[in-house]
């Protein structure tokens, strides 16, 4: 019977509370809540890493298919892009006019993907501008990342017409993506730009996308990266004072604890804007990918605690005063991102644009986390 009245009891304790009089919810779903907070910050990530295993598997199934491809032809042991000649896309782009954007971009570095220090490489990234430098028929053109060209003279780069016969400069193409430092109007050396020398265009090589007319675009970054640096380097770095532009290749460098130990413990050989992280596997595509990831020198305690001890002070010099961590300083810069496109939009329109707006790498990367580029 006790066990009756208690369910009796709470029976007409349930009716009394019916009454609309006695139960009031009241949900602010404009309230700012911890989880509210937590899902805008790992989003951005979560999608990221959504995006990165699905390119991933698009790189390792191309790969599957053309390893299937050259087996069926007895074409195994073939490693020689000359011998392999994939499709030569970039030649025809060249010649149509390059009215859209040929680089690769990075996007923010949001998550640590799996296998990081046996699956990526990365390089420094110098303070310039992100262009594509294409020598083709005698002259080297430089294109932004809208496609507008912005500077063109000759180099002695294959096609580029200095040091070359009729037939060289009209049968070869080479396309470059580079960081272009403008030394020209400098009348003086800094100890941070010693690299570079005065009066110069300098370009510092990230990647490779075609050279002598061969496209290396469907070849691994890990490859691109040894026939840049093991094969073509002399070709590239070829430079006489009274040449008008030098070309200097970036190295890239294994993820390896010890190896980033002994990078980031000297300080940068040129004044340095961020860090790119890329998978070895990655072939070179138009536009962004979570595939390449990029971070702010200041940002590399953050992610590599390791690196606290051995790190070099100038890599933490340009850290803002109000640094809290990596994902705030990202929504930050997104900020400097709607800014810089509003001013941009204002000085088309004929409003003189701000003195503080300059167009470093971070303020020309692409992409939903990353900074707009309007060329």
């Amino acid at each position: 019977m006790d066990y009756v009245d208690q369910l009796n009891g709470l029976s007409h304790q349930l009716s009394a509370l019916s009454g609309t009089d006695q139960i009031q919810v009241a949900v602010n779903n404009h309230a700012d809540s911890p989880h509210r907070s937590l899902y805008k910050n790992t989003w951005p990530a979560e999608d990221q890493a959504r995006r990165w295993r699905n390119e991933l598997f698009e790189v390792e199934r191309n790969a599957k298919r053309r390893d299937k491809f050259n087996s069926n032809r007895d074409l195994n042991q073939v490693k020689n892009p000359w011998s392999e000649k994939p499709a030569n896309k970039s030649s025809k782009v060249g010649r149509q006019g390059r009215k859209r954007s040929m680089i690769m971009l990075a996007e923010w570095f949001l998550f640590m993907p799996k296998d990081f220090e046996t699956d990526y490489l990365f390089k420094l990234c110098p303070k310039g501008r992100h262009v594509c430098v294409v020598a083709w028929k005698g002259r080297t053109d430089v294109y932004a990342r809208s496609g507008t060209r912005i500077e063109s003279f000759l180099s002695r780069l294959p096609g580029g017409g200095l040091g070359q016969s009729s037939v060289m400069m009209h049968r070869y193409e080479t396309v470059l993506d580079c960081i272009m430092v403008d030394n020209r109007n400098k009348v003086h050396q800094d100890s941070a730009s010693s690299e570079f020398p005065d009066g110069k265009l300098i370009f510092m090589v990230l990647d490779l996308i075609s050279f002598k007319s061969t496209s290396y675009d469907d070849v691994t970054f890990f490859e691109r990266c040894e026939w840049l640096e093991n094969y073509h380097k002399t070709n590239v770095e070829a430079y006489e004072n009274t040449d008008p532009a030098q070309f200097k290749i970036v190295p890239a460098y294994a993820c390896d604890k010890d190896t980033m130990k002994s990078v980031f413990s000297s300080p940068p050989p040129f004044e340095l804007d961020g860090v790119l992280f890329y998978h070895s596997c990655v072939y070179y595509r138009c536009g962004q990918t979570p595939l390449v990831g990029w971070v702010k020198p200041y940002m590399l305690p953050e992610w590599f605690p390791f690196l606290k001890d051995s790190l070099h002070p100038i890599y933490v010099t340009e850290m803002p005063e109000d640094y809290r961590d990596v994902a705030t300083d990202i929504a930050r810069h997104r900020e400097l991102t709607k800014a810089y496109a509003s001013a941009l939009q204002q000085k088309r329109k004929g409003v003189a644009l701000p003195s503080s707006s300059n167009q470093t790498w971070d303020v020309e990367m692409s992409d939903e986390s990353t900074l707009q580029n309007a060329g």
